[in-house]
């Protein structure tokens, strides 16, 4: 990043976008149940949330472990 440049994302999300491309979804879920809302605030520059990317994980259990850590409330939001 250039100096003065202000990132467009913080150093958590971008852990959680790196775990995610080297599909390490151990690590992307770890990072994320820290901070639940996080789950469900853009996560990438299309405005995707890691439930979005998690969906396109092909792994549905993962998606469904991910979304365990949502309270019910959170999940019908």
């Amino acid at each position: 990043m250039a100096e003065g440049e202000v990132p467009m994302f913080d150093e958590t999300t971008i852990r959680a976008q790196r775990a995610a491309s080297n599909g390490n979804w151990r690590l992307f879920r770890k990072i994320l149940e820290k901070d639940t809302k996080r789950l469900l605030e853009p996560f990438d520059l299309f405005g995707n949330t890691p439930v979005h990317i998690a969906t396109r994980s092909n792994n549905p259990r993962f998606l469904h472990e991910l979304l365990e850590v949502l309270s019910v409330k959170e999940r019908w939001y």
